[in-house]
């Protein structure tokens, strides 16, 4: 009989946040066991989420080696945030340092969701009571595919619900995430695909 496999609960960590410093060297400690470079080596900053429009973190570094050169590394975070979803960053971006030292890549791989499972922000993860801005943004990009996928298989024409109203499914994106929706005074619009509801019958 196949042993099931055991999970990670979803690590729900709020503590407050002072600087990225003490919250670099905190988790260093807590989730990769003081593995990742030190404190002093990595140069960390904050960003305003108005020059950081695409990301809520990122992480860049130069090579040598196979590994990571001293003090080469550089991890941004975005204002703004809550201290979970601070905390929910800082640690995605050193799985990113840690994964890197294993493979020498920054890509979102099988390494760096090893990672990210053993540190308890596996793929699909959740807060308890998410705010706005909290949700895994792999899950919301998953989720977007999904919808794109499923309202293409639908006959174009078809009565959809959309934030309480009802409108026509006009047309789909080949490439992108939204929909085209139509009202009966001919208005249109192209809307996210993942926030349109039951299908009902024309």
């Amino acid at each position: 009989m196949a042993r099931k496999k055991a999970t990670i609960p979803h690590r729900q960590d709020d503590r407050p946040v002072t600087t990225l410093e003490a919250l670099y060297h905190e988790l260093n400690g807590e989730l990769f066991g003081g593995n990742l470079h030190p404190v002093h080596e990595v140069k960390l900053l904050w960003v305003d989420p108005k020059d950081a429009k695409r990301y809520l973190g990122n992480i860049s570094l130069r090579w040598s080696s196979q590994r990571p050169l001293r003090g080469s590394v550089v991890i941004r975070v975005r204002t703004g945030m809550t201290a979970r979803q601070t905390r929910k960053t800082m640690a995605h971006e050193m799985a990113h340092l840690a994964a890197a030292m294993e493979d020498g890549t920054l890509k979102h791989n099988g390494t760096f969701w090893k990672w990210m499972e053993r540190i308890g922000y596996g793929k699909h993860h959740h807060f308890d009571g998410e705010k706005v801005g909290e949700r895994d943004l792999y899950t919301q990009k998953s989720e977007a595919r999904k919808a794109v996928w499923f309202w293409r298989k639908q006959p174009l024409g078809i009565k959809v619900f959309y934030m309480g109203g009802l409108y026509t499914l006009v047309d789909v994106q080949k490439r992108g995430t939204k929909a085209l929706i139509a009202y009966g005074n001919g208005c249109r619009w192209w809307v996210p695909a993942v926030g349109l509801s039951t299908l009902v019958t024309a």
